[in-house]
């Protein structure tokens, strides 16, 4: 696959980390993976090779603590999956992400990325009422050292461990009500060392016509 990417307005202007003189990147990335069924399809079990090579990537730079483009960036690894349907309505899936992001140009760790990161998903679905409970979860990537640390959390920038509880139900045939919950646990964590913190625990109630 090929992939180009625009810098958004957000990354030229943004007033902790923005660059106005970031260029696009590209990319092009070779995915291989298997998936098999077990017990007539209520268990899946698959696992995806992936690596991507990008250039011009746009990424945080540790050394200059704003957004940069790497000239040559690589990312390999491997991700694992396992979806299961132990009754009727219910759906279990986990999944589980390893990675190797290298600055091939600096020869270093690519900064801004973690080696790890996962998550899963309880979804129970009765009649038009659909509730699901999901964790997203990830490793720290690299810091500076430069900033004196704020707790735990601001000495692993991007570590994180967030919960959504997640709602909806159909009215009718045309309307849907949904409401969820995120950042459950209201734990704290930061993108970068220098970035604000990522958003507290958040209440979303909306409504979704289809027509």
């Amino acid at each position: 696959g090929e992939g180009y990417r625009a810098p958004k307005p957000i990354e030229f202007d943004d007033p902790w980390v923005g660059n106005p003189d970031l260029t696009s990147e590209r990319s092009a990335s070779f995915d291989v993976g298997a998936e098999q069924e077990f017990l007539g399809g209520d268990l899946v079990l698959g696992v995806t090779w992936f690596s991507l090579r990008t250039r011009d990537l746009i990424a945080w730079d540790p050394e200059s603590m704003i957004l940069e483009n790497f000239a040559r960036a690589r990312v390999r690894g491997a991700e694992f999956e396992v979806v299961g349907r132990p009754a009727d309505g219910l759906l279990l899936r986990a999944w589980f992400t390893r990675q190797h992001p290298k600055d091939l140009s600096g020869g270093g760790r690519l900064p801004g990325r973690p080696r790890w990161y996962s998550g899963g998903e309880a979804r129970w679905t009765s009649g038009d009422l659909t509730l699901s409970l999901g964790v997203e979860a990830a490793g720290d990537h690299p810091g500076t050292g430069k900033i004196d640390p704020d707790g735990d959390v601001r000495r692993h920038p991007g570590k994180r461990l967030l919960v959504a509880l997640r709602a909806s139900y159909a009215a009718t045939e045309w309307l849907s009500l949904h409401a969820r919950v995120e950042n459950l646990l209201d734990r704290d964590w930061y993108a970068t060392e220098v970035s604000p913190p990522g958003n507290g625990i958040g209440f979303v109630l909306g409504v979704e016509g289809t027509f």
